[in-house]
């Protein structure tokens, strides 16, 4: 559990379940990815899988707050990588479905709550 190779190691073991169609086993993995390793990249992905796995049952509920999640992941992730100057290029986030790449933005990460505004 201590290893940086866990939230990987889970990741992997969860796309497994989902291949093999096993939707209880492959939620469970996801949802202690996201508790259990929530600065993790794999957060981010587990969030948004979660998140089309609710949209896909109908509960828009539980998928908003597994994309609010997802989101903020993101931004921790991109916090921690870039330490408050541009965005990577590789910092992207997932809206609505699409990737949208946030360097291309021209942002500092201290401008995300003005940005955030704007779209609101």
């Amino acid at each position: 559990p201590d290893s940086p190779q866990a939230p990987i190691a889970l990741y992997n073991l969860a796309t497994l379940y989902s291949r093999q169609n096993k939707e209880e086993e492959t939620r469970a993995v996801y949802r202690r990815i996201v508790t259990e390793y929530p600065r993790s990249e794999q957060a981010e992905l587990a969030a948004d899988a979660l998140h089309e796995l609710a949209l896909a049952t109908g509960n828009t509920r539980e998928a908003r707050d597994y994309k609010r999640r997802a989101l903020q992941a993101a931004e921790a992730n991109a916090r921690r990588r870039s330490r408050g100057g541009d965005l990577s290029a590789r910092s992207q986030i997932s809206f609505l479905g699409l990737r949208i790449d946030l360097s291309r933005l021209g942002l500092q990460l201290g401008e995300r709550e003005e940005a955030r505004t704007q779209v609101d």
